[in-house]
């Protein structure tokens, strides 16, 4: 059971202090409900079962048993944000769907503008007629109305513009499948080229403990993110910082983990594919 004075003394550490910070530069909470979730974040998961004297101590001892507990306990709030920002997202464009065509450009669906210039530097590689993409683009940052007056279009006008970039698009859709790709999606992709990497120097002819570590210091957020998934390894800052000397059966945990990740990624990316 936590005291409240124990509770101070972990929130006025330098570890958590540190992530409270990086969590509201990431998430744009304010400092204070960065503190709550992160407070109750380790508390009630990362720190739960654990003595509070063994943790006040290690913290103040600045022990990555500890500190990495923090850090994977503020990353797991990031996730979980994250996801819930994408499923709105999912959310809105189904019911964007469901919107008559006439308001197409009027709806907010929950991009930010840099998500949409990014669309927009896709724009020629979607429509060859320069007039489609400035009419395309036109649309994406100022809506129908402001189109319309841009471009002096009449409402017939700029339906039938619309409905000439809808056809086009429908016509060559794998087109759009193969440029269209989600931040997600990207994500996935450069995780991949990690893992793989990873899994071609183990299986490498010259394979040495120290080129191993090199390449985990070189992937050090990605690996330090899937080491911080792995319940398992009891020694997480070992394995991650020094590998020769790390625990067998933690290596093999994360050895283990690499190849599942990767066959996870593979079956995320199969699936996509099928509903494309």
């Amino acid at each position: 059971m936590w005291l409240d004075s124990q509770i101070e003394l972990v929130l006025q550490s330098r570890s958590f202090k540190t992530n409270v910070h990086h969590l509201a530069n990431e998430t744009g909470m304010d400092d204070y409900e960065a503190q709550t979730e992160l407070s109750s974040e380790i508390l009630n998961k990362r720190f739960s079962g654990l003595n509070p004297l063994d943790v006040i101590k290690g913290l103040e001892d600045n022990d990555p048993y500890f500190t990495f507990k923090v850090t994977y306990a503020r990353k797991d709030i990031e996730q979980r944000l994250y996801k819930d920002i994408n499923r709105q997202k999912d959310t809105i464009n189904k019911l964007q769907d469901t919107v008559n065509r006439q308001y197409l450009f009027e709806v907010d669906n929950g991009f930010s503008k840099d998500d949409i210039e990014r669309v927009i530097d896709l724009l020629p590689d979607l429509y060859k007629n320069t007039k489609t993409q400035l009419f395309v683009a036109t649309c994406l940052r100022y809506g129908k109305a402001e189109t319309m007056i841009r471009l002096q279009l009449t409402p017939k006008q700029f339906h039938q513009k619309l409905r000439n970039a809808e056809r086009y698009s429908n016509r060559h859709r794998e087109k759009f499948n193969l440029v269209a790709v989600s931040n997600e999606e990207i994500a996935l992709m450069d995780e991949q080229v990690c893992l793989i990497a990873l899994i071609s120097c183990l299986e490498s002819c010259d394979y040495t403990d120290d080129k191993f570590q090199s390449l985990l210091d070189y992937l050090a957020d990605m690996s330090g993110e899937l080491i911080g998934q792995l319940p398992g390894i009891k020694h997480q800052a070992a394995v991650l910082e020094h590998w020769t000397n790390a625990d067998v059966n933690d290596k093999y945990t994360l050895v283990n983990g690499i190849y599942e990740r990767l066959d996870d990624i593979g079956r995320t990316s199969v699936r996509g594919n099928a509903y494309a």
